[in-house]
């Protein structure tokens, strides 16, 4: 997956939450006004929160041991198998969070979205290790 095809998900799905959180925050009339908006905004940071976390500070650790060339390969490959990790939980996490909460009708089903940073970021960070070439 190419850096812009990861931008477009990443803004696709930010856009996607913000909608449905804009939608539910508008619909929910039996829920307190500070209910309504824990549900507007917790998912929203969430995703943008996960996404940045895995795919961007990590970086600057995994540079520096590149530059240093102390076990990169080792470094590198648990990396790689560190974001394929963060991928498939993000998009289980997601799945549980819906199947779940959408049973039960339960409007905190937008929180399912925050979870799918974790796996843009994870794209994100892999992309990056992909493109990287120890010294």
């Amino acid at each position: 997956m190419t850096a812009q095809n990861i931008k477009k998900w990443y803004v696709s799905i930010g856009l996607l939450n913000l909608v449905l959180s804009l939608i539910l925050f508008f619909i929910l009339d039996g829920e307190k006004l500070e209910e309504r908006g824990v549900m507007l905004i917790v998912p929203n940071i969430g995703y943008h929160l996960f996404y940045a976390f895995i795919g961007f500070f990590p970086r600057g650790i995994i540079k520096r041991i590149v530059d240093e060339n102390r076990i990169v390969r080792i470094s590198i490959g648990m990396n790689r198998l560190f974001a394929y990790t963060l991928i498939v939980l993000g998009i289980l996490i997601s799945a549980g969070f819906l199947i779940h909460l959408v049973s039960k009708s339960d409007p905190r089903a937008m929180l399912a979205f925050a979870p799918l940073g974790m796996t843009v970021g994870g794209f994100s960070l892999l992309n990056f290790l992909i493109r990287l070439k120890p010294n």
